[in-house]
């Protein structure tokens, strides 16, 4: 069965239930201690190492070795049809670089996935862009941006997933993992911004 975080359900809505099925049990397995203990500090949940399946690993480098390209394509398109009000900021720059930004956060993203560290990964990304370590493309982040953002991504995945497979089995435990993976990065991800970006706590 896919590990996931140890949360507390009362930070949860209706999904609460689903996810305590993909509860972690106690692991000595601590890798990434700074990310973790600033995620615990700041958002209030008990953060264990995040472990995903091996058909999700291999989903993901399926989707970065063969479907690359069509991959960052499709999750810019429905970035653009779902009205993510980043993309507003992205209307000066060309195509290639709009591209280019998304292909360095998607192909960091499915790395993370492989290496058992999606949420780290992206609270790292997180905390280097409000650094300014990754440029100033974006200069805000809203709550709808979240939201929509992993939704977005989520269903672009599970476009994926018949070129990937034709086991049904393995198209349901792929939708079910990217589901309650998505949800867990979402939820922290925005308490972690609530906590620690100010202009982002005025929109959530």
């Amino acid at each position: 069965m896919w590990r996931c975080l140890a949360v507390n359900s009362h930070l949860f809505d209706e999904r609460s239930k689903y996810l305590q099925k993909y509860i972690l049990p106690e692991s000595n397995n601590y890798r990434h201690l700074k990310t973790i203990d600033i995620l615990a500090s700041y958002s209030h949940i008990s953060f264990r190492p995040m472990e995903t399946s091996a058909t999700l690993k291999a989903f993901s480098i399926f989707l970065k070795s063969e479907r690359k390209k069509d991959f960052i394509e499709e999750v810019i398109n429905q970035s653009h049809q779902n009205k993510l009000p980043a993309m507003e900021q992205l209307k000066g720059l060309s195509e290639l670089k709009v591209y280019q930004l998304f292909e360095q956060g998607l192909m960091l993203f499915l790395d993370d996935i492989v290496k058992d560290r999606p949420l780290e990964g992206v609270i790292d990304s997180l905390s280097d862009w409000m650094e300014k370590k990754l440029g100033t493309e974006i200069k805000s982040l809203s709550y709808t941006d979240v939201i929509s953002g992993y939704q977005v991504r989520k269903q672009v995945m599970i476009r994926f997933i018949d070129a990937f497979t034709n086991d049904p089995l393995k198209y349901i435990d792929l939708v079910q993992e990217l589901t309650v993976l998505m949800t867990t990065i979402e939820k922290a991800t925005v308490d972690f911004l609530s906590k620690n970006y100010t202009p982002f706590a005025r929109t959530y």
